[in-house]
């Protein structure tokens, strides 16, 4: 069961509406280390690929998805042309494997969102963001060799917690639904809303990009949090067909040509800054990384690295 902060313009959506949107993009620059985030380095290969075709590109190159009719580094991420373009298409969908280990079975759901548009609160001097295209999450259930749930494990940016089976949430109470509530833009997943009316929590520091943590110690009113409340009241919630919400339908990833495109679900990471810092001037959208790689190229993918997260109480 997904809970969505009553603001939130995104739902997990299929893949092949994102794809329909956009053009594929070659590397073309000589310096990957320095010049990969940088848009003029980039060259249309396809500018209509088709989701059959992502798995079968030349090897030895670097590859990404860019949406055509909005810009990542456009006035509030441009957030509200990214919403526009997806339109809902396709309702709530959910990508659906099971992974296995010697002791442990993880029942894996992976969520696609078209946009990920991270505005932090606002500040007095205006408001910083975040952005990139094609965001990819998971919610994990763990279960024992006998099949019997132990955990659930939610994904939060580079990283994620587990929580013991008995303190999670389920939707409604006594089902085997786990609830997870969504962050507002960032769509990192907790096991509960945050406090205060912004439901601030915390974003883990290691997930930070290099480029943007060395602006944070000119910044000490900035609130680096993921904003996570609670929009059951407005209907803001998906879960399994016949629930009484939003259904969301679940479909199997593994063995689709798309998840194993070797490239990046979108145009590069930006990070924006109202006011000048340092050399950058205000009002500057920094490209500061690039957009996620396919699952099975991401390291949850692996139920090790799922089982590897922090255990919550």
């Amino acid at each position: 069961m997904l809970v969505f902060h009553p603001a939130e313009l995104f739902r997990p959506t299929k893949v092949q509406t994102f794809i329909a949107d956009s053009e594929l993009e070659r590397f073309a620059g000589t310096n990957p280390a320095q010049q990969l985030p940088l848009d003029p380095f980039w060259t249309v290969i396809d500018p209509d690929p088709g989701p059959g075709e992502l798995a079968h590109l030349a090897p030895g190159a670097f590859y990404r998805l860019d949406q055509t009719t909005c810009e990542a580094d456009a006035p509030l991420a441009g957030a509200a042309c990214y919403a526009q373009a997806w339109g809902g298409r396709d309702g709530t969908v959910v990508y659906g494997r099971v992974a296995r280990t010697a002791t442990r079975i993880v029942l894996q759901y992976w969520l696609f969102y078209y946009d990920n548009p991270l505005l932090l609160p606002p500040t007095p001097v205006g408001t910083f963001w975040q952005s990139h295209e094609g965001d990819w999450e998971v919610v994990n259930v763990i279960l024992d060799s006998s099949k019997e749930p132990l955990e659930a494990g939610y994904s939060q940016h580079c990283s994620g917690q587990r929580k013991p089976w008995t303190n999670v949430q389920k939707s409604p109470d006594g089902s085997t639904h786990p609830v997870a509530y969504v962050a507002l833009g960032s769509h990192s997943n907790y096991f509960a809303a945050g406090p205060g009316p912004l439901g601030a929590i915390p974003i883990n520091p290691l997930c930070i990009p290099p480029a943007v943590q060395q602006f944070l110690p000119f910044l000490p009113f900035l609130q680096v949090v993921d904003q996570v409340l609670d929009g059951s009241a407005v209907g803001a919630v998906a879960g399994p067909p016949g629930s009484g919400v939003e259904p969301a339908t679940i479909h199997k990833i593994e063995g689709k040509a798309w998840a194993m495109f070797p490239g990046r679900w979108g145009e590069s990471e930006y990070f924006f800054t109202p006011i000048a810092l340092g050399p950058v001037p205000a009002g500057t959208a920094v490209p500061v990384g690039l957009a996620p790689s396919s699952p099975p190229q991401q390291g949850q993918w692996d139920p090790a690295t799922v089982l590897s997260w922090p255990l919550v109480p």
